[in-house]
């Protein structure tokens, strides 16, 4: 597998990481998404470096507005989960017991 195929191997493995909002291993396939395209741009002609690296700042661009989205999206969630959390109704119900202790 030459460094071409690696790029775009791991542009998808990063792809797949946004989608699925698995921050962790989208960091890391950034970082080395990143990694790869910084060896390619040494290795080849000005003009496909600057190809080269403009696709790459889309990808990344692309997965950063998405993972702040998510990363928006789950925590509007947990307000949510915590507004339910400190719930209590205005008038609870009354604890009727519907036994009797004979002594």
């Amino acid at each position: 597998m030459g460094n071409l195929s690696r790029i775009e191997w791991e542009a998808a493995n990063l792809r797949h990481h946004v989608a699925l909002g698995d921050f962790g291993r989208a960091q890391a396939s950034a970082r080395l998404y990143a990694g790869l395209v910084a060896a390619e741009m040494r290795q080849v002609p000005r003009a496909r470096a600057q190809q080269c690296l403009r696709t790459a700042c889309e990808l990344l661009e692309w997965a950063r507005r998405n993972l702040c989205a998510a990363r928006a999206r789950l925590g509007g969630q947990l307000r949510q989960c915590a507004g339910a959390l400190r719930y209590q109704p205005a008038n609870p119900p009354r604890v009727t017991h519907t036994w009797k202790i004979h002594a």
